[in-house]
């Protein structure tokens, strides 16, 4: 895992990217998901990654989480499709009771937690 600041500009983002094979934005706060700056890099990098998976033969992945995937989805999502609602009260900041779907004996999905 290689950091970038988002602060990079597009000239030296985008030979950046050429090195790398896909790109992980970790969940933050939505606040700075927010900012000016961290919206232009983020756009860069869709750019990019729009570009490089339907221009060229070889494909450069985006991994989105937490807050960084709800301000994707906000972004491009119609607000009148009702495609987010809003956690019931009950979920948010509260711990809830993990439900699997298989015996997590025989899953190695929640070894690391």
């Amino acid at each position: 895992m290689i950091p970038i600041s988002y602060t990079t500009s597009k000239s030296e983002l985008y030979p950046l990217l050429d090195q790398l094979s896909g790109i992980y934005f970790h969940g933050d706060s939505l606040d700075a998901y927010k900012q000016k700056k961290f919206e232009k890099f983020f756009g860069y990098v869709l750019t990019y990654a729009f570009e490089h998976n339907h221009g060229k033969s070889d494909y450069f992945p985006m991994f989105m989480l937490g807050s960084t995937l709800q301000t994707f989805i906000d972004n491009r999502a119609p607000s009148d499709q009702g495609i987010l609602t809003p956690l019931p009260l009950y979920l948010v900041n509260n711990n809830v009771k993990l439900r699997t779907t298989i015996d997590p004996v025989k899953s190695f999905m929640l070894d690391e937690l």
